[in-house]
C-alpha cells in the first residue's frame, strides 16, 4: 500500500512540475496580463513614485484608478520569461492635457526611453478608443531593444509633458500588457527546463555559499 501511495506521490510531482514548466515556459509564445487597481497582479505593478501619483481611488462607477498629478511616473510588466515584442495599452481619463506617451526603458543609466504617443493636442494624433467615459490607448514595443531587470522584467514609464505646470491632472484605470515570442513545441520547452535547472545547479556548485 506504502509503495502504491509513494508511486502515486511521485507522478503528481511529475505532472505538477510539468504544469508548472509549461505554464511559465508560455510554449504558445503569447502572454497576456493586465492590472485593473482593484486586486494586485504579481505581473503589473500600480503607478509610482507616490509624490507624483494619488493612492488608488473609486469613482462613482465602482472604477478604480490613481491620479497622474506630475510626471513621469512608471511601471513595470513582470513575465515569466524574455519576449521580443509587445502591445502596452492603458485605460484612462483625460480632460485636457495635451500630450500622452508611453515608454519603454532602453537605457537605465541614461534614462532613455523608447516613447510612443497615445495622444497629441497639437499634431492631431489620437491612437486610442472611446470605451464608457474612458480612453483606451496602446503602443507597440520591440522588447529586444529594452532593458531588463533579471531578463524578464520589464520598466514603462508613462509621460504627461508639463501636466504639474497646467494643473492638469491624467486617471489611469487600467493597464495590459500582450507579449509574444516564438511558439515552442512540448519537448523544446522540456529540454529548455531541464538546461536552465542543469545551469542553475552548476552555478550553485561553483559558488557555493560561505
Amino acid at each position: 500500500m506504502s509503495r502504491g501511495v509513494t508511486i502515486i506521490g511521485f507522478i503528481g510531482l511529475g505532472i505538477l512540475f510539468g504544469w508548472t514548466v509549461w505554464h511559465n515556459m508560455v510554449p504558445s509564445g503569447i502572454f497576456e496580463v493586465s492590472y485593473d487597481f482593484k486586486h494586485e497582479s504579481p505581473f503589473v505593478t500600480s503607478l509610482s513614485p507616490g509624490d507624483r501619483v494619488t493612492a488608488v481611488k473609486m469613482d462613482a462607477d465602482g472604477a478604480s484608478y490613481q491620479t497622474v498629478t506630475d510626471e513621469p511616473v512608471y511601471f513595470r510588466v513582470r513575465a515569466p520569461r524574455s519576449f521580443s515584442r509587445g502591445v502596452i495599452t492603458i485605460r484612462y481619463r483625460n480632460e485636457a492635457h495635451p500630450v500622452v506617451r508611453i515608454g519603454g526603458l532602453v537605457n537605465r543609466a541614461k534614462n532613455q526611453f523608447d516613447l510612443k504617443t497615445i495622444e497629441n493636442a497639437a499634431t492631431g494624433e489620437k491612437f486610442y478608443r472611446e470605451e464608457n467615459g474612458w480612453r483606451v490607448g496602446g503602443a507597440e514595443f520591440d522588447l529586444a531593444n529594452l532593458e531588463t531587470t533579471d531578463g524578464r522584467t520589464y520598466t514603462f514609464v508613462l509621460s504627461v509633458p508639463g501636466i504639474a505646470v497646467a494643473g492638469n491632472h491624467v486617471d489611469v484605470a487600467g493597464i495590459s500588457a500582450h507579449l509574444e515570442r516564438p511558439a515552442e513545441s512540448f519537448v523544446t520547452v522540456i529540454l529548455n527546463a531541464a538546461k536552465n535547472l542543469f545551469m542553475s545547479l552548476r552555478a550553485e556548485r561553483s559558488n557555493p555559499v560561505k
